[in-house]
């Protein structure tokens, strides 16, 4: 059985090249998202955050490699029952921008509609190869 969806905005399940850091705790690292949307994303860190932390964030879009500066607090956090290679945990840790401008919220928008036509041309080509072989 299928969930529901009860987010407010679409996101994009893009694995972008995210900078992070905080004051309180200090802290900073280089991550890849698992998604996002114009209100918020979801990051891997190796640090466990309490919520209502902030973090400075800088996201690679990767249309053209441009990096945009939001602000955001996290609001949940789970570690990932997956240490990879190097035996570390790994904490799921969800966003949600809190300093960011109009532009930026487009850029960020423009972004998620832009990969979600790729991926629904994607399917479109899968679905129509596989109607060939019926």
């Amino acid at each position: 059985m299928k969930s529901i969806e009860f987010r407010k905005f679409i996101r994009s399940y893009s694995n972008l090249n995210v900078k992070y850091k905080s004051k309180e705790p200090l802290i900073e690292g280089r991550t890849l998202s698992k998604n996002i949307s114009a209100t918020g994303i979801n990051i891997f860190t190796t640090e466990k955050l309490k919520k209502g932390t902030t973090l400075e964030l800088e996201i690679e879009l990767p249309e053209n490699h441009e990096v945009i500066f939001v602000k955001g607090t996290v609001i949940w956090q789970a570690e990932v029952p997956y240490s990879g290679k190097g035996k570390r945990s790994y904490f799921s840790t969800g966003i949600e921008f809190t300093d960011i401008n109009s532009a930026t919220s487009e850029k960020i928008g423009h972004f998620v509609f832009g990969s979600l036509n790729k991926y629904s041309q994607e399917q479109n080509g899968k679905i129509i190869d596989e109607l060939e072989t019926l």
